[in-house]
């Protein structure tokens, strides 16, 4: 693999809008092949000799058509800070987005077009599927949508050890759109959500696909109107679910104005089947010595129909759906070791 070295904050483009060499969005460059702008860069690993905000003044930017990329953001001497736009893993329809590992950085959109903070975009027609991608220790916040979510052609994504908060809108402060257009395979383990309105996760499909999820030792606090659902889509396509829900702890905090004893709900127009194990949930808003929470396991009692039921399905399954192996521990100790290890880490210090 080659090397590409981070050697500067600025956004800096040539005259016709191509990233210079050092930008972080030049990591994304084949330089070799100037005629396709954020295409075709692979066998890469990129390092950062520069850490601090990188201020987006030339758009999105765009993680395009990849493959074997990893961005190691742990070697930034400070943290890496991206803001004030989107960033996007994403692809052309009939192109290859694959292999890509993302580590320790920050993503910060802050106001400006109603978008996401970090999102799996990309390819919503016809064509080939983004696959094989990771997100590890990334704290995405800020945003006006979602802060990270996976939609369009995505399968074999895992989001894990991030913070997902603080979502900026009041009408659209979310957490996480969990919802492609393909037959998809997505895990989102130890995860941290905290203050954000609702979509912890949103989890369904479009033309009829089939999400099987692993949602496994998330914690999940201080959400306003939901926790987690899914379904409640206007479209006339069903939505189908396969939902393994182990491990999580749900804590209402100070803005949880509902659904305060709900960890999940089903909406309508979804049909969902779930295998759920040793999740907890404390519903009571208080402050508990120490900041332990002081939640229980009240099993199906946690999930619930959105009413009036219209369309809706729940099937309580017996054992769960095979997917990616996580090392899965009890939801008290999944508190303590994604309080302890989540983010960006760099960005705590």
């Amino acid at each position: 693999a080659s090397v590409y070295r981070v050697t500067t904050t600025q956004d800096l483009v040539d005259s016709g809008g191509r990233p210079l060499p050092g930008t972080l969005r030049g990591a994304f460059w084949n330089y070799s092949n100037p005629s396709q702008p954020r295409q075709n860069a692979s066998n890469r690993v990129v390092v950062f000799d520069v850490g601090g905000v990188f201020q987006l003044t030339q758009g999105t930017l765009d993680i395009k058509t990849v493959d074997r990329i990893y961005v190691a953001g742990q070697t930034a001497p400070s943290p890496v800070i991206v803001y004030g736009n989107s960033t996007q893993i994403t692809k052309s329809n009939n192109t290859v987005t694959q292999n890509l590992i993302m580590r320790y950085m920050t993503f910060r959109k802050g106001t400006g077009d109603g978008s996401d903070a970090l999102g799996f975009t990309g390819g919503n027609g016809t064509g080939t599927i983004a696959t094989n991608m990771i997100l590890d220790h990334i704290s995405a916040s800020w945003a006006e949508d979602e802060n990270l979510s996976v939609a369009n052609n995505n399968t074999n994504v895992t989001v894990q050890y991030s913070i997902i908060s603080d979502a900026l809108t009041n009408n659209h402060a979310y957490g996480s759109l969990i919802r492609p257009r393909v037959d998809s395979n997505v895990t989102f383990h130890h995860n941290l959500y905290a203050s954000n309105a609702s979509r912890q996760p949103r989890l369904g499909t479009y033309n009829g696909r089939l999400l099987t999820v692993d949602f496994t030792n998330n914690v999940v606090y201080n959400w306003r109107d939901r926790a987690g659902y899914a379904g409640g889509s206007s479209e006339s396509e069903h939505e189908y679910v396969d939902l393994n829900f182990v491990g999580n702890y749900f804590i209402a905090g100070p803005s949880t104005i509902a659904n305060a004893n709900r960890a999940f709900i089903i909406d309508r127009n979804v049909d969902v089947r779930a295998y759920q194990q040793g999740n907890m949930i404390d519903s009571d808003r208080a402050v508990n010595p120490g900041g332990v929470p002081n939640g229980s396991d009240t099993g199906w009692g946690m999930f619930a129909f959105n009413t009036p039921i219209a369309d809706q399905t729940l099937v309580q399954m017996g054992s769960s759906f095979a997917t990616p192996a996580v090392t899965t521990q009890s939801a008290a100790d999944a508190y303590t070791q994604v309080l302890n290890y989540v983010g960006d880490r760099k960005s705590l210090v």
